[in-house]
């Protein structure tokens, strides 16, 4: 990657990367597609653009990226749109270095949208086992766990 007089965001979860650009431009080159495979692919990023990288360095096609809810980690807030809740239990236990697992693997289907303040682990918890109706459980080592057990609310 080279940059040429940008503001970008590169995320990496699990070697998987995403770039976007908020203005200026990045040149990104590819790994090639294969053994025997001399070509590099390369892209230069503009404003309003992303592009994501898999594993093995092989370049998506070029997307359109709306820039802002990826610059919300600056603010400490992370947006979730229509995300399985197994991949928003991962991006928090990333943030808060705890482990937070679904009870039922089926759990982890559930869907969530939502902008989220990741100061507060305890806060955005509660408010995503609301919300999709779940009960949350911590052990004594830390684990946290989500279970499909509704929540019952008492009346008063």
């Amino acid at each position: 990657m080279r940059v040429l007089g940008t503001a970008f965001n590169v995320r990496d979860r699990k070697g998987r990367v995403a770039v976007d650009m908020d203005h200026g431009k990045v040149h990104i080159e590819g790994a090639p597609k294969g053994p025997g495979d001399m070509r590099l692919r390369t892209v230069t990023l503009l404003s309003g653009h992303g592009v994501d990288i898999d594993s093995t360095g092989r370049l998506a096609p070029v997307r359109t990226s709306n820039i802002q809810p990826v610059l919300v980690w600056q603010q400490h807030q992370v947006v979730f749109k229509n995300t399985p809740l197994s991949s928003v239990l991962r991006e928090l236990a990333l943030y808060h270095k705890v482990n937070i697992k679904p009870a039922l693997k089926d759990l982890g289907q559930k869907r969530v949208t939502g902008t989220f303040d990741m100061h507060n682990l305890e806060q955005t918890l509660r408010i995503i086992v609301t919300a999709v109706y779940l009960k949350m459980e911590k052990d004594t080592n830390g684990t946290i766990t989500l279970s499909g057990e509704a929540v019952v609310k008492s009346r008063s």
